[in-house]
């Protein structure tokens, strides 16, 4: 079985090999392909996510929301009405 070495020292200072086995080798490349791989993935979901356009409220979205505040006693009777016509004047 053949090692290959590297020498890590940069030539500075004393040599200092290191000796890799060729299965290390491509374990550690075939790890760092995966991770490259999946920071991929990850980048182009939040990339997709944070360009999504969101769809406005529709007016009746809206007056249904309204309306469930109304019953929740969030708004009064005259702040609803207010809040419907200026809904219904819009259309």
């Amino acid at each position: 079985m053949s090692c290959w070495t590297f020498d890590l020292t940069g030539g500075l200072g004393p040599l200092a090999l290191v000796s890799v086995s060729p299965m290390y080798y491509y374990l550690g490349l075939a790890a760092l392909v995966a991770a490259m791989i999946w920071s991929g993935i990850v980048a182009y979901r939040s990339w997709e996510e944070a360009h999504e356009e969101f769809d406005p409220a529709t007016k009746e979205e809206l007056l249904d929301a309204f309306r469930q505040a109304r019953i929740e006693g969030e708004l009064n009777e005259e702040e609803y009405a207010k809040i419907r016509m200026r809904l219904e004047q819009d259309e």
